[in-house]
């Protein structure tokens, strides 16, 4: 219950805190908001096995620059005949919020309650209506890259979690000296 109150209360956060509590219902519009590829494949595969944990079931996934509204409009408000819940990706979604912002806004507010959007964005402004909506009805997952103390801390936790392994402070900041601190 602390882990679910925690993220009721908190509806922007990094990629790496999200993914440390990743909630047992998912919200039903969710962005991901930053460049750095790996979180985002790592927040939408962990939110997909939340929200569609019958393997037989998948998300339908689009291109931002091939889809339109009204095709995502229709896909998330379809009663899905085999899963409890439709999931939509849209991929390099950038031109498709640019395109459909007034009509993202307005579903953002009352989405459909068994699907889940997820947008994959490389921006979304702070100051707009879409970001305040999904900030208040969704969540927004910060994908940036990680620096300093934040890359090294998320090193260890990556090693003990996925690992069962201890990493100590200067092995962190030697494998960060040889590989670089992309993710990916």
């Amino acid at each position: 219950h602390k882990d679910r109150l925690y993220l009721e209360l908190r509806r922007t956060m990094h990629a790496t805190e999200l993914l440390d509590s990743i909630p047992p219902e998912p919200a039903s519009v969710i962005a991901l908001v930053g460049d750095e590829r790996s979180l985002k494949t790592a927040v939408t595969n962990a939110l997909l096995r939340v929200a569609l944990p019958n393997d037989d079931d998948a998300p339908t996934r689009y291109s931002g620059k091939d889809v339109d509204m009204k095709t995502v409009r229709d896909e998330l408000l379809t009663i899905s005949m085999w899963g409890d819940r439709r999931v939509v990706i849209i991929d390099d979604a950038s031109d498709f919020v640019t395109a459909n912002r007034a009509a993202l806004e307005k579903y953002a507010e009352s989405p459909g309650k068994k699907s889940v959007l997820i947008l994959d964005v490389k921006t979304l402004a702070k100051n707009t209506r879409l970001y305040k909506v999904i900030n208040k009805k969704g969540l927004i997952a910060e994908c940036s890259e990680l620096k300093g103390a934040a890359l090294s801390k998320w090193v260890q936790e990556v090693a003990q979690r996925s690992h069962g392994k201890a990493i100590d402070r200067d092995a962190v900041q030697l494998l960060i000296e040889l590989a670089g601190s992309a993710l990916g």
